[in-house]
């Protein structure tokens, strides 16, 4: 069974985490809650637990601290949640470097959340086979594909940053004519009884390998039923070649997950930005588009509507 420690200097927090979870269901077991990081890290010395999920802004140590102390024992090994506030995401971009696993925004946290990131956690203390985001790895556990995500969830990294980072991994992804594409399965609750906690793996499976083809796009999961797709369009000239495009890539990725997984996607599409800064508000775009599915027939592509004035 999988040791956790939790490190949360709100009580109600504390006692709510461990409440909320049936930790027998992921097999683990919460053998330490600390109130602030130097408690932490002393529990952590004597107990080793495989996960730690801590919060970053506490009295005596904080969590960057810890998570640097721990990282000077562990060797990388320990799987690292981190509690943060919508206000903390620069501090948190710190401790992305340091090789934490995911986090989770306290404000919004939900137990399905939850649940998703220890599902996550103990598949990689497990050793399922991971999918092929794996060969993005870096010195931590925080993948490039995290990198990415993060990005588009929340905007933590300038233009310039996130240009340099990307350019490692995908060369021909420009801050410019860029478009974000939400994928959501439709069906879902028939999809998770055929596949249950590998259906995620096995739709980012065929979703790069059908992007393989394509080598100014690239694919992050947003959560176990959507997915996202960042493309660059910089070096084609005409706005038809540039839909007709992008229409080939979706049919393809839509063809590709009926014939291999029997699944179908429903599509949102952002508009155009050319700044990586934007994003986060393109991500919202192409969510906002893909509430058009339920006034219309599922597996299809929707367009996010124009409505500057």
């Amino acid at each position: 069974m999988y040791k956790v420690m939790l490190v949360e200097d709100e009580i109600l927090v504390r006692v709510g985490l461990k409440s909320m979870i049936q930790w027998n269901d992921f097999n683990m077991e919460v053998v330490a809650d600390e109130e602030n990081g130097q408690a932490a890290l002393d529990s952590f010395r004597n107990l080793r637990p495989e996960i730690v999920i801590t919060d970053i802004v506490m009295p005596m140590m904080n969590g960057t601290q810890l998570i640097s102390e721990i990282r000077k024992i562990d060797d990388n090994k320990t799987q690292i949640i981190v509690l943060t506030c919508l206000e903390d995401f620069k501090t948190v971009h710190a401790a992305l470097t340091m090789g934490v696993s995911d986090y989770i925004v306290k404000l919004t946290m939900t137990e399905e959340e939850l649940e998703q990131k220890l599902q996550k956690v103990k598949d990689e203390l497990d050793h399922i086979p991971k999918h092929v985001a794996t060969k993005y790895a870096d010195n931590g556990h925080l993948t490039h594909r995290d990198f990415i995500k993060n990005q588009i969830r929340y905007g933590l990294y300038s233009n310039e940053e996130f240009s340099h980072k990307i350019n490692e991994l995908a060369p021909e992804i420009k801050s410019a004519k860029l478009i974000i594409c939400s994928f959501e399965i439709d069906r879902v609750d028939e999809a998770l009884n055929k596949y249950g906690h590998l259906l995620k793996n096995a739709v980012i499976n065929v979703l790069d390998e059908t992007l393989s083809e394509f080598r100014n796009a690239i694919v992050v999961d947003d959560n176990e039923f959507r997915f996202i797709m960042l493309a660059s369009f910089h070096n084609v000239v005409s706005e038809h070649n540039r839909n007709q495009l992008l229409n080939n890539i979706l049919q393809q990725i839509r063809h590709n997950l009926m014939s291999y997984l029997k699944l179908s996607v429903s599509v949102g599409i952002s508009q155009y930005g050319d700044s990586f800064t934007n994003l986060k508000k393109m991500h919202e775009e192409s969510k906002t588009a893909l509430q058009a599915k339920f006034f219309s027939k599922i597996g299809e592509a929707h367009h996010c509507k124009d409505t500057a004035s």
